[in-house]
């Protein structure tokens, strides 16, 4: 196929086509759990001492990587309960992470034609970073090559992944800034959670157990949306010992968590507008338990303080986990507000690289008068997804409601999803996901 065709340009750096296949999976579940293991502690538990561990097309087996004397002899140590070949690589997956965190950065940063970037993203098979642009640029890859080492780089020239000027709308154009304008606040809200990702809840973090009882419910609701909280009594100030959270999948992650009175803290600081008619809730007790969290991996149980109230039998709660990823939007501008298709949920299988998506669109298809079609592109980078939905509207002039309907979309990613988040494009917020083996 021409477009998989490859080239090692001057620079060092492995120039390839959109159809060069950078990951292979496996229809065997024992090597993907054995994948997703190994990946775990080359991201998250030694990126250090490993490289990215990869699945061999021509073996079907797995393949993980040392990059220091120390990570070879943990690999050599760890069961994974399938049959491994250890390789020495030259580059750490800390290194490669970083040089696709800083990539995605390289457009904010005035470096010439780096507007080409589409997404970048892991090289298992060559234990590389890739990076897809949309078109040859010399200057972006002699910059490239300036500040990352050219044997850690597979450049994907790739035209139609980004409309080029004079055939890209506006809007498009701006749905790539916005989607790497994401990548780099959730790269910066993992880093501001202690560098792991493995706990992003998708939502609120206050709620309430039971509903609001006549008598109350006028304040109390509104109270609660406000911030509008007092202690009645002391409630503990310490740290009690680590918890866990649990995934459907048998996932466990050991957290850190807070004490009851940071977390009643919290609930008044993520108060919306002020309600200087409210009665406050007077908060008579609280309790360490759990309770079902949506996360950008799926429903989990996770660690919750309860609070009783007085004057009602609804309780309030409050995730308790610590080290939280939690993304920052940008300020709402009304003159410049972002634009897009914001996503609800996505899902897919262990291991796949195709994610379908849900969102509102038109009821109707586009064949239809006010109908539409829809399809979906990923912006990627080592730890989120962006999805982007693009809207082809059938372009009859006629009048049509403003009613919505759930749509889906299918977006084919460079690589699986992993324990990559996946993002929606206004905001940058995550979503859930769910995987089935």
């Amino acid at each position: 196929v021409a477009s998989a065709a490859t080239s090692l340009d001057p620079t060092g750096i492995l120039i390839v086509g959109r159809d060069y296949q950078l990951q292979s999976g496996s229809t065997d579940e024992a090597v993907l759990m054995a994948f997703d293991q190994a990946l775990r502690l080359a991201e998250e538990a030694n990126p250090q001492d490993m490289g990215y561990p990869w699945i061999d097309p021509s073996t079907g087996g797995l393949v993980v990587s040392a990059a220091t004397a120390h990570g070879r002899a943990l690999l050599e140590s760890t069961s994974f309960g399938v049959p491994v070949r250890i390789r020495d690589v030259a580059h750490t997956s800390a290194e490669l992470q970083k040089i696709q965190d800083d990539a995605t950065r390289l457009y904010a940063q005035g470096v010439t034609d780096a507007v080409l970037i589409y997404e970048t993203g892991p090289d298992y098979r060559d234990n590389k970073t890739w990076i897809t642009i949309a078109r040859f640029s010399r200057p972006l890859l002699d910059e490239l090559a300036r500040r990352f080492p050219s044997d850690a780089l597979v450049v994907v020239v790739d035209p139609t992944r980004y409309p080029l000027q004079g055939t890209a709308t506006p809007d498009t154009s701006r749905l790539h800034q916005q989607a790497q304008a994401a990548l780099a606040r959730w790269t910066d809200a993992v880093g501001a959670a202690g560098g792991r990702s493995d706990f992003a809840p998708v939502g609120e973090l206050t709620g309430q157990v039971g509903d609001w009882e006549e008598a109350v419910g006028g304040n109390n609701k509104i109270a609660l949306m406000s911030g509008v909280v007092e202690a009645a009594v002391s409630l503990p100030a310490e740290t009690p010992p680590d918890g866990e959270v649990r995934w459907q999948n048998g996932s466990i992650e050991t957290v850190r968590l807070i004490s009851a009175q940071r977390a009643l803290s919290e609930v008044k600081a993520d108060g919306g507008q002020p309600c200087p008619d409210c009665v406050p809730l007077q908060i008579t007790g609280a309790r360490l338990t759990s309770g079902s969290v949506e996360t950008s991996r799926g429903p989990a149980q996770a660690p919750v303080w309860e609070f009783t109230v007085q004057g009602t039998e609804v309780r309030v709660t409050r995730v308790a986990v610590a080290d939280r990823v939690t993304v920052v939007p940008p300020p709402w501008d009304p003159n410049n507000s972002p634009v897009g298709i914001s996503i609800d949920s996505a899902t897919g299988t262990v291991g796949g690289r195709q994610l379908t998506v849900t969102f509102t669109g038109a009821p109707g298809t586009g064949d239809q008068a006010c109908g539409a079609d829809y399809t979906a592109e990923a912006v990627e980078s080592s730890t989120a997804v962006v999805v982007i939905v693009i809207e082809h509207s059938n372009g009859l002039p006629v009048a049509c409601s403003a009613v919505g309907a759930r749509r889906t979309a299918v977006v084919e990613l460079a690589a699986p999803l992993g324990d990559r988040a996946v993002l929606e494009v206004q905001e940058g917020r995550p979503v859930p996901v769910l995987l089935t083996p």
